[in-house]
């Protein structure tokens, strides 16, 4: 951009008895320069004329690709450090206790919260760029994409949504009733195969005597093959409905630790 020399002339003048560091100098990037007009202390008064002067469209279409790739991952960002934070937060009620246990998740969430912040920060200083060149482009609808945030929304963020809510309830009380109703289903066939095994011996249709022991052992053998099913299927999801139960916050851990202690000590005792 050719203005840009007779802004950074402006600003040597300008900051002639002031060394900034490096990492303090305007890069004047086509966004900036669109902001500059409603904000005039960014630049010395003797450029203000020279903000008038167009950028070059390709220049701006390039500098767009830029904030918009900022502001998608940055959003990302805020909602996974806010989703983290939440777990985070039940983690801690749930399992952890005593001083040293609490410190340790408390320094956690500190840092959590801290990346949050930053992402926050990211987000709403590429949003302001976005801003800044969506007149430049003729951009419209960013708005929809890209809301500018203010704290109470990112607060806000944080706060499941009461349909969601619903909905996760739901995933979580499917899987149980699936549960229920898989095992309900090994017993049944289990029992049905048991039965067919005492049909056969109790029945004289089959003159063949090794065609009814052979029904009679292929019965036998599908009732244990469901049995077997029924008791693995129990087995695996024996603590399932306790953690549901943690998740809810219905029960905490030293009740859990409690009962499973209760349970070792009747054993030892048989």
């Amino acid at each position: 951009m050719p203005a840009l020399a007779t802004i950074h002339t402006c600003d040597a003048k300008a900051d002639s008895h002031n060394s900034d560091p490096t990492e303090d100098v305007s890069l004047y990037l086509p966004s900036a320069l669109a902001h500059t007009p409603s904000h005039p202390r960014a630049l010395p008064s003797s450029c203000l004329e020279v903000l008038v002067v167009p950028c070059n469209v390709c220049l701006h279409e390039m500098e767009w690709e830029l904030p918009n790739a900022q502001a998608s991952d940055a959003l990302a960002e805020l909602c996974d450090g806010l989703c983290l934070r939440s777990y985070l937060y039940i983690d801690k009620d749930c399992f952890q206790h005593g001083q040293r246990h609490n410190t340790r998740s408390r320094g956690i969430i500190n840092h959590t919260v801290v990346k949050i912040a930053a992402a926050a920060l990211k987000y709403c200083a590429a949003c302001l760029a976005i801003k800044g060149l969506a007149p430049a482009l003729d951009k419209v609808g960013w708005e929809d994409a890209y809301p500018l945030l203010a704290s109470k929304d990112i607060r806000a963020m944080g706060k499941a949504d009461p349909s969601l809510l619903d909905q996760w309830q739901e995933e979580v009380w499917l899987p149980l009733e699936e549960m229920e109703r898989v095992n309900r289903f090994f017993n049944y066939k289990a029992a049905e195969w048991g039965r067919h095994a005492l049909a056969v011996c109790s029945t004289d249709t089959y003159n063949d005597r090794a065609t009814a022991e052979g029904r009679r052992a292929y019965a036998a053998e599908q009732a244990l093959m469901y049995s077997v099913m029924s008791r693995q299927a129990a087995h695996l999801w024996l603590h399932v409905p306790t953690f549901v139960a943690l998740g809810y916050g219905l029960i905490v851990l030293e009740d859990v630790e409690t009962t499973e202690k209760g349970e070792n000590n009747a054993e030892d005792k048989e």
